[in-house]
Formats: C-alpha cells, structure tokens, sequence
C-alpha cells in the first residue's frame, strides 16, 4: 500500500514540475517543511516570479525566516528543489481568528 501512495505521490509531482513550477516548488517546500523551520507550518506558501511569500500565525517563526532569509534560500534552492527558483523571501503575519483563540476549553 505504501509503495502505490509512493508511486502516485512522484507521478503528481512529475506532472506537476511540467506543468507549473511555482506549484510544484510550493508542494515540495511544504512536504519538506521540517527542514526549514521544524514542526511550524506556515498557514500559507506562495511563490510568484521567484518571490516566495509565506504567511504564518508564529512570531518565532516570522523572526527566524526574517533574520536567516540567505541560509533558507539556500537550503530550498539546492536541497529542496535543487534548481534555483526562489530568490527572495517575504514574511507576513497572521491574526488567529477570534473564534479559534476561545473555542478550547481550559483545563482545570
């Protein structure tokens, strides 16, 4: 079973890569996201014309993307994607929506 899921997995990938570069970089950089930034995600990934913008509800993470954006660059571009396509990173924050930050129950 796993070897199928595998197999599909590399199959969308490949059609993907062919078909438009930004959303299978996008796809990758998600899947590989441990090895940018540990367990965070972001809420959101998109990339434009070498510009990948990332939106996140973590200001740790914000300020890391921030401070080590040549070394993340880097590590997309060669380990990731091994292709150069992302050039420069923009970092936006995002408000937790008011329902979430209340609709868990403390404990007592």
């Amino acid at each position: 079973m796993s070897k199928k899921i595998e197999d599909i997995s590399s199959s969308v990938s490949f059609v993907l890569k062919e078909y438009d570069r930004d959303i299978w970089a996008c796809v990758e950089i998600m899947k590989n996201w441990r090895m940018i930034g540990g367990k965070t995600k972001p809420k959101s990934l998109t990339l434009k014309n070498g510009v990948l913008r990332i939106s996140t509800y973590d200001s740790a993470l914000r300020n890391f993307i921030s401070i080590s954006e040549q070394k993340i660059i880097h590590k997309i571009n060669k380990e990731i994607l091994k292709e150069d396509i992302v050039k420069k990173l923009e970092v936006f924050g995002v408000q937790v929506p008011i329902y979430k930050r209340f609709s868990t129950k403390l404990n007592k």
